[in-house]
């Protein structure tokens, strides 16, 4: 099956460079839609135009139209 891979790319001060695999859609159509629904969660909202739509080979249709990350991210710095 041919998927859009949805990624997002940041790079975060102290953290250096984050990518986050997002989810596979069925078609670019919902890849977008899904960029929509990203947009407004927490740390997503802070780098809008990190988002990166891909044509891949998805072999197991199931994981198809899914979101992964639907509760957005947030970091914290650890210290003792």
């Amino acid at each position: 099956m041919i998927a859009y891979q949805l990624t997002h790319r940041c790079k975060r001060d102290g953290l250096g460079k984050e990518i986050k695999l997002l989810g596979y859609y069925s078609s670019a159509a919902l890849a977008q839609v899904a960029i929509e629904r990203f947009r407004p969660l927490e740390g997503f909202c802070d780098y809008p135009d990190g988002y990166r739509v891909r044509k891949r080979l998805l072999f197991r249709k199931r994981l198809a139209d899914i979101d992964w990350w639907a509760d957005g991210f947030f970091s914290y710095t650890y210290t003792k």
